[in-house]
């Protein structure tokens, strides 16, 4: 790891990433990135130090691991934390709360089309902005075949999204048997795809 610009130097920072199914719950990764963040001066919360019992059950962890995460002020994501239910959760909690996310060598980010904060309203709002950037930007004008192309991209887009939490969705619904944050932010998202996609059917449907 690099060491960080000083806007990513202060405050406490939460090491957050993937344990059940790894080697040694792969606290050696946590350990090594919580060093090299030490090292530059960060005072560093890492769960490998507050769940040290392999024993403990998967909610008592969290309890206690999200108990330090409200303290900080910025989130650190250890590779492979967009496969852990856990780290999802850690995740959607600290954008929820507006910690800083940065992310650790290797390690994922989470598509931008699948990361959209807002509204359902803003949701369409962005993709109908996005059609008409598209048309202005070729020289369209008026032109309908390339208001059609345009708007043929945004439905692509948002149906992609749509498909992909509504996969989510269901597949944290049969996992837990009920609703958690990060199902039910996946349940939002889809549905602001969705009228993403019917908004944009009846500009389609005006315009042409």
């Amino acid at each position: 790891m690099t060491a960080a610009p000083n806007s990513l130097r202060a405050g406490r920072v939460y090491i957050a990433g993937p344990m059940t199914g790894y080697a040694e719950l792969n606290f050696p990764a946590f350990h090594a990135e919580a060093q090299a963040l030490r090292v530059v001066g960060l005072e560093v919360i890492n769960p490998a130090e507050i769940n040290v019992d392999p024993n403990m059950g998967w909610s008592t962890c969290m309890r206690a691991d999200i108990a330090q995460l409200v303290t900080c002020d910025r989130i650190h994501l250890l590779p492979g934390w967009s496969k852990s239910k856990g780290a999802l959760l850690e995740h959607h909690v600290a954008s929820a709360l507006g910690l800083l996310v940065t992310l650790a060598e290797g390690a994922e980010s989470m598509p931008e089309q699948f990361s959209f904060k807002g509204s359902a309203d803003e949701f369409v709002s962005q993709f109908l902005n996005r059609v008409v950037l598209a048309a202005d930007e070729a020289d369209a004008g008026a032109s309908r075949a390339v208001t059609n192309v345009s708007h043929e991209a945004a439905l692509a887009i948002c149906e992609n999204v749509a498909n992909y939490h509504q996969t989510q969705l269901r597949a944290g619904l049969n996992a837990n048997g009920y609703h958690t944050a990060v199902t039910q932010a996946h349940g939002y998202q889809y549905l602001g795809a969705r009228r993403c996609i019917e908004a944009i059917r009846i500009a389609a449907r005006t315009e042409g």
